[in-house]
């Protein structure tokens, strides 16, 4: 925490998982067919994937992490449905918004793909920012992302990592940068960030392309 804040670095706390664990645990395909064929058992999966985590939820509070980190790969309204997502994943997440508010520490959501499809549903429950939105490999339309975020949510992405920044031209990826700045800067709440992450391979002179392009155009008021 010590070396982090002296640096103006944000701390994150997690990766709390839910549904991802159970995943793991028992695999995709079967539990959705069992999110069908036997509700109750996947209801009861969740919840002691929740009951196992939560301990770990409440030490990263205790420790004053900056934010809470939720992994959600698994929980994409793709693999669930929104009806299914609302009956068994939902009233979960809340609970641990629930839990990072009452430490006054922000809620960040891992999700890659379709948050469009239940922003409704996590802005209901609170969450503050939404990790991964990819407009490449997760599809995500960034304009009606943020029409339905508003200044709410928090958009954290607006980037392809591996295509993108992997692969990209120098045009290409300034051309991103000022696309997802454009489109999610103004009035705030946007961190401009490739999805998922900067890996082994990506060229460094790549990055730093971004990087320059950011701190040309990423300063308030947004003039693009």
């Amino acid at each position: 925490r010590d070396f982090s804040h002296d640096r103006g670095v944000l701390l994150e706390g997690g990766w709390i998982c839910l549904a991802d664990m159970a995943v793991w645990i028992y695999g995709m395909e079967r539990l959705i067919e069992a999110a069908l064929d036997d509700p109750g058992f996947v209801r009861e999966l969740l919840q002691f994937v929740f009951d196992w985590e939560r301990p770990r939820l409440e030490l990263l509070l205790e420790e004053e992490v900056d934010v809470l980190v939720h992994s959600a790969w698994y929980e994409m309204p793709r693999f669930w449905s929104p009806r299914l997502y609302r009956e068994f994943i939902k009233p979960l997440l809340a609970e641990e918004v629930k839990l990072a508010h009452g430490a006054g520490v922000p809620f960040t959501y891992i999700l890659t793909a379709g948050s469009s499809m239940i922003m409704d549903d996590l802005l209901e429950i609170g969450v503050d920012a939404i990790r991964g939105v990819d407009p490449i490999q997760g599809d995500d339309d960034l304009a009606l992302i943020e029409q339905k975020a508003g200044d709410k949510i928090t958009i954290w992405g607006g980037m392809n990592s591996a295509i993108t920044l992997g692969r990209g031209t120098p045009e290409e990826i300034r051309d991103a940068v000022d696309h997802a700045i454009r489109t999610c800067a103004p009035g705030g709440g946007f961190v401009l960030h490739p999805v998922d992450q900067i890996f082994s391979d990506t060229p460094m002179e790549n990055v730093r392309i971004m990087i320059d392009r950011w701190k040309e155009v990423g300063r308030y008021p947004i003039s693009l």
